[in-house]
C-alpha cells in the first residue's frame, strides 16, 4: 500500500480534493493478496472478506478527513477558523447571532411601575425574555413593551407563549405576548459568509459577472439582483431572458436609478453594451474619474411587471399540543420570503421551491409538522383568476421577482 496517495484525486480547474473510494477498496484488498501470497477467498461474506471491509471503511474516512484538511486551504472550499481566515484577508467578518424580539402586554393595577430588564418566562421551555424599557401600567390597566430573549440566535416564541411572571413588581397581575416574537439569527453560516467574502473579492475587480454584482450589491437599499454575460456574438436566452451579443443584462430591485447605473459602469468593461430596450432603466453616466468626463449610457432592468407573479401558498400543519395559531404560521412564511431566516427565500430569477417553505416552518417552531406545502402564481393581471394550488415549485424567470402578501397565505392547523 505504499502508492495510497493514488486513492486522492484532484481537480485541476477548481483545486478540490476528493477520495476515490473504488480505489481506496482495491488498494486494500491488493495489500492483503500481497500479504497472503493470493492464497485467501476475499469474498465479501468470509472472515477475510469483512475484515478487508472494515480496513477499508477506516481507510475512507482517515483519507476524507486528510482530503477536507488540505481543501480548508482552498478558500473556495474552506469551512469554519479557515473560512474565517480567508475573510479576514479582505476584512471581512462573519455575522454574529442576534437575538429575539417580542412585544409583551402587562395587565395590572394602575401605575404600577414595571421596571427595565423585568423577566418573563416560557413556562414550558423556560426560557427569560427581558424587557427592554421601564414601562407604567396605563388607565385601561395595560401596558405593551418590547423585550429582549436572554439567549441568542433563533429563539421562537408563539404568540401567547411568554405567560410567567419571574419576580415582578406587586401590582402586577398577568403577562402575554398577543403575537409571535420576531426571531433572532444564528452565527452566518458557512454557505452565506462565502459567498459574502467572494462579493468582497469581486469588489477588487472588473468586468466579470462576480465584480459588477459585487457592486450593484454595494449599492444602498439594493435587496436583489441578477447579472447576465453574454460574450458570444449571437443572441442567448437564459432564463427566459434575451441577452443580445457582447453584452450585460442586470436586473436589480432597489436602490436608486442613479447609484445603480454608475455602480454598474464603474464595474464592467469599457465600452460595453447594456441591452437597452423599451423596459430598460436608462442613464446617462458621467466618468468623473477621468480628465474628459466622458458619458456613457448605462441600461439595466427593474423586475418585469408584465404579469403578476405574486405567490399563493397553503400548508397544512399537524400542531399537536403547540400553542401556535395561524397568524404565527403566516408571520413565518412572510419571514422566509423576505430571507430573514438566511436561507433561500425570494430573489430575482430564484425559482420558489414548495420544500424551502415547509423547512422554514418546520424549523422555526419545535413540535410542529408541516403535512403539505401548495403552491401558485396569483394569476394573469388582466383577469385576475388564481391559479390552482399544488405541491408544485414555481419559475421564475431572470427579470421577474416572486412577492407575497399575508391575504395569499391560507393555513389549515390539525
Amino acid at each position: 500500500m505504499s502508492d495510497i496517495p493514488d486513492i486522492f484525486n484532484a481537480d485541476l480547474s477548481t483545486g478540490l480534493i476528493s477520495v476515490d473510494t473504488d480505489a481506496v477498496q482495491e488498494k486494500v484488498i491488493e495489500a492483503w493478496k500481497e500479504a497472503s501470497s493470493g492464497e485467501l477467498n476475499y469474498n465479501p461474506e468470509t472472515k477475510q472478506g469483512k475484515i478487508i471491509a472494515l480496513m477499508a471503511d477506516f481507510v475512507k474516512t482517515v483519507s476524507m478527513n486528510n482530503a477536507n484538511i488540505a481543501n480548508q486551504f482552498n478558500s473556495n472550499y474552506a469551512t469554519g477558523t479557515f473560512l474565517d481566515d480567508a475573510g479576514s484577508w479582505f476584512d471581512v467578518t462573519r455575522t454574529g447571532k442576534t437575538f429575539s424580539k417580542v412585544t409583551l402586554k402587562f395587565q395590572g393595577v394602575i401605575g404600577t411601575l414595571i421596571p427595565v430588564k423585568q423577566n418573563v418566562q416560557d413556562p414550558v421551555k423556560l426560557i427569560n425574555w427581558e424587557t427592554d424599557e421601564q414601562v407604567i401600567i396605563g388607565t385601561d390597566g395595560f401596558v405593551t413593551v418590547d423585550a429582549t430573549c436572554t439567549l441568542s440566535g433563533p429563539e421562537a416564541a408563539t404568540s401567547n407563549s411568554l405567560t410567567k411572571l419571574v419576580n415582578a413588581p406587586l401590582g402586577v397581575e398577568t403577562v402575554t405576548n398577543p403575537s409571535m416574537a420576531s426571531v433572532g439569527q444564528d452565527v452566518e453560516s458557512d454557505l452565506a459568509f462565502g459567498r459574502k467574502r467572494r462579493a468582497e473579492l469581486g469588489k477588487q475587480g472588473t468586468a466579470t459577472v462576480v465584480a459588477i454584482e459585487s457592486a450593484i450589491e454595494a449599492v444602498e437599499g439594493v435587496t436583489s439582483k441578477m447579472v447576465y454575460s453574454n460574450p458570444e456574438s449571437t443572441s442567448i436566452t437564459v432564463k427566459g431572458v434575451t441577452v443580445e451579443p457582447k453584452s450585460i443584462y442586470c436586473t436589480v430591485s432597489g436602490g436608486t436609478d442613479e447609484s445603480v447605473a454608475l455602480a454598474i459602469k464603474e464595474s464592467s468593461e469599457i465600452g460595453a453594451s447594456y441591452n437597452k430596450d423599451s423596459t430598460s432603466i436608462d442613464i446617462l453616466v458621467t466618468d468623473e474619474k477621468s480628465t474628459s468626463k466622458q458619458q456613457q449610457l448605462i441600461s439595466f432592468h427593474r423586475p418585469t411587471d408584465d404579469r403578476d407573479i405574486a405567490i399563493r401558498v397553503k400548508i397544512t400543519v399537524d400542531i399537536g399540543d403547540v400553542n401556535t395559531s395561524k397568524e404565527d404560521m403566516k408571520k413565518i412564511i412572510m419571514n422566509w420570503s423576505e430571507n430573514k431566516y438566511n436561507t433561500t427565500g425570494f430573489a430575482i430569477g430564484r425559482d420558489v421551491h414548495y420544500g424551502d417553505i415547509t423547512t422554514a416552518v418546520n424549523n422555526a417552531i419545535e413540535g410542529i409538522s408541516v403535512a403539505q406545502t401548495e403552491l401558485a402564481k396569483v394569476g394573469e393581471v388582466s383577469t385576475g383568476v388564481p391559479y390552482p394550488l399544488e405541491v408544485q415549485n414555481i419559475t421564475i424567470n431572470g427579470n421577474e421577482e416572486p412577492s407575497l402578501t399575508t391575504d395569499n397565505i391560507v393555513v389549515e392547523l390539525t
